[in-house]
């Protein structure tokens, strides 16, 4: 077991896109590589890097086993290194300066979620759930959209950080069936 301090804010966003342990274990950890720190809870995912949370721990997949109050900045996490696979996350990223971009602003309240996921649709043409943004509002930076094909993943990226999710899918038949 390993002790690392994070940013209340990280820690919070990283807690809020991580998966849950019931649905599928490996999904409820975190990711480290010696360049970020993620999280997937198998429709977003965020990667922070790791030199924007100061971890330094060996790379693998860490199960945390506790947190307890550092300071008004810092939250110490306790972290269990754990034997699993996390899933292959960087053929999201590999291309992301190959896509055109757009200045979407900081991401702080309810106003700016909506703006966020109005700005989406109109740049990507896809709809993207309120649920799975709001979370960012905690992370004080300045967000980009990236620009993908129809029906792919929105992509955001910020100074040390990423986020990916996956668009909101409407399918008239099956909502007329019910």
């Amino acid at each position: 077991m390993v002790k690392v301090l994070v940013t209340k804010e990280n820690w919070k966003a990283l807690k809020a896109y991580k998966g849950l342990e019931k649905e599928n274990f490996i999904l409820s950890c975190v990711h480290i590589t010696k360049d970020h720190i993620e999280v997937t809870n198998g429709r977003t995912l965020l990667r922070i890097s790791s030199g924007k949370t100061g971890i330094n721990v060996p790379e693998g997949v860490y199960k945390a086993i506790a947190e307890n109050k550092h300071n008004k900045i810092f939250v110490e996490v306790v972290l269990e290194k754990i034997d699993g696979e996390y899933p292959r996350t960087d053929i999201f990223f590999n291309d992301l300066s190959k896509l055109s971009k757009k200045h979407c602003g900081q991401v702080t309240d309810e106003v700016s979620i909506s703006r966020l996921m109005l700005n989406l649709f109109e740049y990507t043409g896809n709809a993207f759930s309120y649920k799975y943004l709001k979370d960012l509002s905690g992370l004080s930076v300045q967000w980009e959209m990236h620009k993908g094909k129809k029906n792919n993943p929105c992509m955001l990226s910020a100074k040390d950080y990423n986020f990916l999710c996956m668009p909101f899918v409407y399918d008239p038949i099956t909502v007329a069936s019910h």
